[in-house]
C-alpha cells in the first residue's frame, strides 16, 4: 500500500469518496439510449382518382403540339407520353400553349404517343359558342405537321 504524507491524505480520501459517488450515481440511474435520427416519412405515390382522358397522336413528323383550356381559376397537368417515357405539361386558366419542336419530332406507330389528362376531357372548344351554357372544363389538343394541322385521336371505343 502506498504511503502520502498526511497533509495529502484526507484531501485524496475525499477526491476518492466523490470519485466513487460519481461513478455509482452513473450506473444506478438510466442513461439515455442513443437513437438513429428519424427519416422524414415519404408518402407513397398516389394515382388520384377518375377517370383518363386521352387523345392519341398519328404517326408523322410533329413541329408543334398545342394545347388549349377552358378552365378559368386553376392550371391543369397533362401529361405527355410515349413508350419512352412521361412527360408533363402545366397549362394555366384560359391558356393556349404551344410546344415547339424546332427539329421536328417523328412519332412512329411504336411510339403510342398520347396526351393524358385526369378528369378533364378533352374535346373540339370550336364547336362551343360563347352563348350556349357550356361552362364545362375541356381541353383541346392537336399537332401541327409538315403537311399542316392534325386531329389527335381518342381510343376506340370497344363495343
Amino acid at each position: 500500500m502506498l504511503k502520502f504524507p498526511s497533509r495529502l491524505a484526507r484531501p485524496l480520501a475525499l477526491i476518492g469518496a466523490a470519485l466513487l459517488a460519481l461513478a455509482g450515481a452513473g450506473l444506478t440511474t438510466a442513461q439515455p439510449v442513443p437513437t438513429a435520427p428519424s427519416l422524414p416519412t415519404i408518402p407513397a405515390p398516389r394515382t388520384p382518382p377518375g377517370e383518363i382522358n386521352t387523345l392519341f397522336l398519328p404517326p408523322g413528323n410533329y413541329t408543334a403540339i398545342v394545347i388549349a383550356t377552358t378552365g378559368k381559376d386553376r392550371r391543369w397537368f397533362i401529361s405527355l407520353k410515349t413508350s419512352r417515357g412521361s412527360f408533363p405539361i402545366t397549362i394555366g386558366p384560359e391558356q393556349t400553349i404551344t410546344i415547339p419542336f424546332t427539329a421536328g419530332w417523328k412519332v412512329a406507330p411504336g411510339d403510342q404517343a398520347r396526351l393524358e389528362s385526369r378528369l378533364v376531357p378533352f374535346e373540339d372548344l370550336s364547336e362551343r359558342t360563347p352563348v350556349d351554357g357550356n361552362e364545362n372544363l375541356a381541353l383541346s389538343a392537336w399537332g401541327i405537321t409538315d403537311q399542316g394541322p392534325v386531329n389527335f385521336a381518342p381510343p376506340a371505343r370497344r363495343k
